[in-house]
């Protein structure tokens, strides 16, 4: 009898708000926690997000990686910059396509296809270790058309100042800008500061 008083007891102290009140605080606190870790992310984030199939940066770092594996060659290999640009206008791309010349450069790489019926352009820089790989499409076509897609961040920042630099990636960096009705998205591993000295108008 008195054991059964006695768990009876210690069963009454468990239940009773004293104990079971930071009990269930702990539960809280910890569920919250959960929530934070499991729940998707918020709106901020999906201002950067670039997985869709569509999306520019996207398609960008998936073609850079195809690049860096071999797996994307370019159509034609040149030493001059006039013969790459050259190659472009006889592909009949619908946009003047930004070719940048710089004397550290082994080769140059071209290459033009479309996506969905947009014509794209695709050049590849080799500079000794470095590769650069860039995209470039009709302006218009990136930021009016419905075919390709930017995330929101990129949109406006290019808006505000013309230039996009992504924050998402530890690997390699990633710049989008515009020159003119041209919109170029660059991916590499050359550290962020060479890459946009590089990029920057001369």
């Amino acid at each position: 009898v008195d054991g059964t008083v006695r768990n009876q007891s210690w069963l009454t102290r468990l239940l009773s708000w004293r104990f079971l009140a930071p009990t269930l605080a702990a539960a809280v606190v910890g569920l919250a926690l959960t929530s934070l870790l499991i729940l998707p992310r918020g709106s901020s984030d999906g201002e950067y997000a670039h997985t869709a199939a569509n999306d520019i940066i996207n398609q960008s770092l998936n073609n850079f990686s195809l690049v860096q594996s071999g797996e994307l060659k370019p159509s034609m290999i040149a030493c001059y910059t006039d013969v790459i640009i050259g190659y472009f206008q006889r592909q009949n791309v619908q946009f003047a396509v930004s070719v940048l010349s710089d004397d550290s450069c082994d080769w140059y790489g071209a290459l033009a296809n479309t996506y969905d019926g947009v014509k794209l352009a695709h050049i590849v820089y080799k500079r000794g270790d470095d590769l650069l790989y860039v995209y470039e499409v009709k302006k218009a076509d990136a930021l009016e058309g419905s075919v390709l897609s930017l995330p929101v961040a990129a949109k406006e920042s290019l808006a505000r100042t013309g230039w996009y630099t992504d924050p998402q990636h530890k690997d390699c960096n990633v710049v989008v800008w515009t020159v003119n009705e041209t919109l170029c998205a660059a991916v590499s591993t050359m550290k962020k500061d060479r890459l946009l000295a590089f990029l920057s108008p001369r």
